[in-house]
């Protein structure tokens, strides 16, 4: 039998909110994106603006790819 998972609430930010990156602590108005060369699809690193540390990776498959 299938275990189900609690559901978690996604809420909207409120006015004025803005994130604090994990690494160097400040507010992070914004992101720097970099495209990685990737053969198939595209491939991005996304990085603080402020201390430029990886907050995370993409990558998006063509369209024709499924």
């Amino acid at each position: 039998m299938a275990r189900r998972l609690p559901s978690i609430n996604i809420d909207e930010a409120p006015a004025g909110f803005t994130p604090v990156c994990p690494h160097c602590d400040r507010e992070l108005p914004g992101v720097v994106r970099q495209e990685l060369d990737e053969g198939f699809g595209k491939a991005y690193v996304w990085m603080c603006g402020n201390c430029r540390k990886v907050l995370g990776m993409s990558h998006r498959k063509g369209f024709w790819m499924g």
